[in-house]
């Protein structure tokens, strides 16, 4: 039984498609490699560090031009190479400039980064989460070669390994069962699977890989196999190198799920898949589906709370809380529930019924949101809004910033929108700018990643607001975004703002 990663879309496509082509053969061309990047050059920079932001020096990274079809074998051309230095900073720049292959081809510019001098004992390296990999090669990203002249910073963490001992007790034996652990890793998350193997006294024990001095998360899972609450461990030089996780199960009386009832657009579109700034509406079932919008259904009875919750989001929401005390009852239930997200990708959330103070059960829900030209702008198919009018964008896991989205409008034939932080009341003018700025930075790194001085860039925009100062540029293929600065005047403070345009054909 191999071990498996979860890593993004776009890599998990490479990764399913090399193996198989490694079979039929590959051309390999290297060509003159550019020793300074040109103005149309993608420029990547960034940090691989490991545990205790230690540096990893003398790492090589390379970006390959890789194309190839179901009829003819891969073809790779080496377009840049690299090695972090010292303290473990790279910067690596090629151009874009191989013809477009046809329609029955598939062709990327790859960064990867060669692992391979690390030490295995040391160091959780790509075999580690695939067994079957054969190499220490990291991919780290994609690029089809859009975004030409754009600079990205890509940090890598490579975390140190310690083995831990995981025992399941009470489990059933028939079930194959295995224990996943969630860590950081390379420029995203990786959630490896370790089968559990029975013991003589029937119970199941899983060797696992953890990175060190950091928090590992750990689930027990199967073929149809209800999941329960992540054990969060903390992995460090101290801690037991043998741990037990015992089975929470409840009865079913008391199970539930977690679904997705819907998704709506900010201006009423309707679209099959949702997008980030799509409001996401929740519910709480039983686990047949059924679903009580008023009053308290049965399983309510079994906790003392629910409590919503996902991966890489800093709060959680009561969705049904119980309190009996010497003051008095009460009894809270949200059986539905909505929220905004502000990134594209897998969104993870769990609900966790809590009983004396431990999670005993959990239901997951997997949520794929999809990006349009960008975030949840449609600038061929979407609405445009003779009116004006805004809608607050607020996620209910993140309750560090909320932002205002004004409505699509069009001048001169081109599409535009803004997005603003909306104001919070603890803060005074001064602090708030500084607060928006923060917000619609990392709102956009999220996104697209760091962008570019916005000087010189207005150009690009047709739509761009009188007074306001160009401070950051992005960019992809559709859209053009710029953050302005607003400087106060008599009746307005200092604020910060998105410029979100589509880009001119």
């Amino acid at each position: 039984m191999k071990r498996t990663i979860d890593i993004p879309a776009s890599v998990l496509r490479m990764l399913i498609a090399l193996p198989l082509l490694a079979a039929t053969g590959c051309g390999s061309d290297d060509t003159a490699l550019p020793t300074e990047p040109t103005a149309e050059s993608i420029v990547i920079s960034g940090r691989i560090a490991t545990t205790g932001d230690a540096p990893l020096s003398r790492i090589p990274l390379r970006v390959d031009y890789e194309t190839w079809s179901s009829a003819t074998p891969q073809r790779r051309i080496r377009k840049a190479e690299a090695v972090t230095d010292d303290d473990g900073h790279y910067r690596i720049f090629f151009d874009t400039s191989e013809p477009t292959p046809p329609a029955t081809h598939r062709a990327f510019y790859n960064l990867y980064a060669d692992l391979g001098g690390l030490s295995a004992r040391d160091y959780i390296l790509p075999s580690d989460a695939d067994a079957a990999n054969g190499t220490e090669t990291l991919l780290v990203q994609s690029y089809t070669g859009q975004n030409k002249g754009s600079a990205q910073e890509i940090n890598l963490h490579v975390p140190r390994k310690r083995v831990l001992t995981v025992h399941l007790t009470g489990y059933d034996e028939a079930d194959d069962l295995y224990v996943g652990n969630t860590i950081r890793y390379g420029n995203d998350r990786a959630r490896m699977l370790f089968p559990a193997r029975r013991t003589a006294d029937g119970d199941r024990t899983a060797t696992v890989t953890c990175a060190l001095g950091e928090t590992n998360s750990l689930t027990v899972e199967g073929p149809g196999k209800e999941p329960e609450e992540p054990l969060e461990l903390f992995v460090d030089e101290e801690c037991d190198t043998q741990v037990t996780i015992a089975s929470r199960r409840v009865p079913k009386a008391a199970r539930f799920r977690l679904t997705k009832a819907g998704h709506s657009s900010l201006m009423g579109e309707e679209y099959p898949l949702p997008a980030p700034f799509d409001l996401i509406t929740f519910r709480i079932t039983a686990p047949d589906g059924r679903y009580d919008p008023l009053g308290f259904p049965d399983y309510t009875r079994y906790y003392d709370s629910i409590v919503w919750r996902a991966e890489g989001l800093p709060d959680t929401m009561p969705i049904y809380r119980s309190r009996h005390d010497g003051q008095g009852s009460e009894e809270r239930f949200s059986s539905q529930w909505s929220s905004y997200f502000f990134r594209s990708g897998q969104v993870t959330s769990y609900a966790a019924g809590y009983r004396g103070g431990e999670a005993v059960y959990a239901d997951t829900l997997r949520l794929a949101l999809y990006e349009r030209d960008f975030l949840c702008f449609d600038w061929e198919e979407g609405n445009v809004s003779l009116t004006g009018g805004y809608d607050g964008v607020y996620c209910r896991l993140d309750r560090s910033r909320e932002y205002r989205v004004c409505h699509t409008e069009q001048t001169d034939g081109t599409r535009y929108a803004r997005i603003a932080v909306a104001h919070a009341g603890e803060l005074d003018d001064e602090a708030f700018a500084g607060h928006a700025r923060e917000a619609l930075l990392r709102l956009m790194e999220e996104n697209l990643g760091r962008g570019q001085s916005g000087e010189g860039n207005a150009g690009a925009f047709v739509c761009l607001p009188e007074g306001a100062e160009p401070v950051w540029y992005w960019e992809n293929a559709t859209t053009r975004i710029m953050l302005l600065h607003e400087p106060a005047t008599e009746f307005e403070r200092e604020t910060y703002r998105l410029h979100v345009e589509a880009a001119r054909p």
